[in-house]
């Protein structure tokens, strides 16, 4: 975390997506229907059955609101999580609402404003943070700004989009419904980010903990250190992330935080086979070290699902195995732990919209053992301080074996350290490992926190066994008779 930033890193995050998680006790989704609080040409889904064929995803609502969300601040909070992200809840045409048209307002079909105050007043009374999520790169087609500037050449709000002679004009990614703002123009800056009355400004007073920005990589660099300056002159210790999904160190010079797939899917490409575990080594070096001036790996989310992606579980094909060793990974690397709605207990789901399907709270299909893997990692990250927030060093690129191994250490207290191995191969792997920590002294026992098995090192070294698809968590243990390896430390 940036050094001038007041604000605590978050321990466990956690995404929701509101119209998919919980209905809460206000009007139900056929009579919030029956009121014209969905855009017309609007579809409710019973919750749970999968979308309509024929009918655009994006007009298909399941009728979850902020409510239902301030219903279960108590699942949230029991499950550990500090922060819940929130993905948009503005007025648009789309239930997923990155294609807002008006960004000040909550959409009256999750609550209005009265549900975003219940909301956050429910998550903050069990400690839990709210992150936003802001798009200030793209607008809906039917944005007011957008209809007055297309239908009026001559209108002052023409300069606020990109207009081509042949009557296009720029949109995110070539989608005509998202027109891009110009962000070159000082005027769209003072209504999204530096006026007073800024869309920014306007969410931070609500109340909310930290801003994540949509597409953080089309913003540029500039404006996402103009929104972390303009956010931190408001509230001090106010957060603003941004997602990219490219290699975005860079952008982590003007941010708090960085949602990046570079860690995901590196992830998934070496428990399938994609890549091997120097790879896997150096991707993670290469981030950490191109991130380090501000901050490293413990800035980045580590996430293994969202809404722009498959779920975990389906993504690794059921295979449980594999998934013990994602979420090994994805709780012991640095930075803050994302977790998608419903995957703790055992949710799949393929592309958009497969991934976006309601929360199931029926508890009899929830998966137990998965469940419990989840609260397992959670409570291993938790009692482990080098894993919420030490230093990393990778040792992967020291092996040629296909393993993953790094060490974690803590810089607050240099008792606390410990060295993570996984092995995503189909074959037992055994090799000695030389780890550059003084604190490892030689004949000390190591526990594996997973298995409870020890080892004793060698001279700067340990010997790793590992069997197929398994992983290691080891952690010194200081004392034997009447001697104290840390008695000088």
């Amino acid at each position: 975390m940036n050094q001038d930033c007041a604000c605590a890193p978050f321990k466990l995050i956690y995404q929701v997506f509101p119209d998919r998680f919980a209905q809460g006790l206000t009007p139900a989704p056929e009579d919030k229907q029956r009121l014209g609080l969905y855009p017309e040409g609007s579809v409710v889904r019973p919750w749970g059955e999968p979308p309509a064929e024929g009918v655009p995803a994006a007009s298909q609502h399941y009728g979850g609101d902020l409510f239902g969300l301030a219903e279960r601040a108590g699942y949230l909070a029991d499950l550990g999580v500090d922060a819940v992200y929130l993905t948009p809840i503005h007025p648009a045409p789309s239930y997923h609402r990155y294609d807002a048209i008006d960004q000040r307002a909550v959409a009256e079909s999750l609550g209005g404003i009265p549900g975003f105050e219940a909301m956050l007043a429910a998550l903050h009374r069990v400690g839990i943070r709210v992150i936003l999520d802001l798009v200030l790169n793209h607008v809906s087609n039917r944005h007011p700004w957008f209809l007055e500037a297309q239908a009026d050449p001559a209108s002052p709000r023409r300069d606020c989009f990109r207009f081509h002679g042949d009557g296009g004009y720029d949109c995110w990614r070539g989608h005509r419904t998202l027109p891009e703002l110009n962000l070159e123009q000082p005027a769209v800056l003072e209504e999204l980010i530096t006026g007073e009355d800024s869309v920014l400004r306007c969410w931070i007073r609500r109340g909310v903990d930290a801003i994540r920005l949509d597409c953080a990589n089309d913003l540029g660099v500039a404006v996402c250190r103009l929104a972390r300056e303009t956010a931190r002159a408001c509230r001090a210790e106010v957060q603003v992330i941004g997602e990219t999904f490219h290699f975005g160190a860079d952008w982590l010079r003007g941010l708090d935080g960085l949602q990046s797939y570079v860690l995901t899917f590196s992830i998934f490409d070496l428990l399938s086979g994609r890549i091997d575990g120097r790879q896997f080594g150096m991707n993670l070096t290469s981030l950490d070290q191109g991130a380090k001036p501000w901050g490293g790996l413990d800035r980045c989310w580590t996430m293994l699902s969202s809404h722009d992606i498959p779920r975990a579980l389906s993504t690794l094909e059921g295979d449980l195995d594999r998934l013990e060793l994602a979420l090994l990974l994805q709780f012991t690397l640095p930075g803050s732990p994302m977790i998608y709605y419903g995957d703790e207990n055992g949710m799949a789901g393929g592309a958009d919209p497969f991934n976006r399907m309601p929360m199931i709270w029926d508890q009899d299909r929830w998966n137990g053992g998965i469940r419990a893997l989840y609260r397992r990692m959670i409570a291993l990250r938790a009692d482990r301080p080098e894993l919420q927030g030490g230093d990393f060093h990778d040792l992967s690129q020291w092996s040629a074996n296909g393993t993953v191994g790094f060490l974690r250490t803590s810089p607050g207290d240099p008792r606390e350290f410990c060295l993570v191995f996984v092995n995503p191969t189909s074959e037992p792997r055994r090799f000695p490992v030389y780890v550059p920590a003084g604190r490892m002294f030689a004949d000390m026992v190591m526990r594996d926190l997973l298995s409870g098995r020890t080892v004793t090192t060698g001279s700067g070294s340990l010997e790793i066994d590992l069997q197929p698809r398994s992983g290691a968590v080891y952690v010194p243990e200081y004392r034997i008779p009447q001697y104290d390896f840390a008695k000088r430390l």
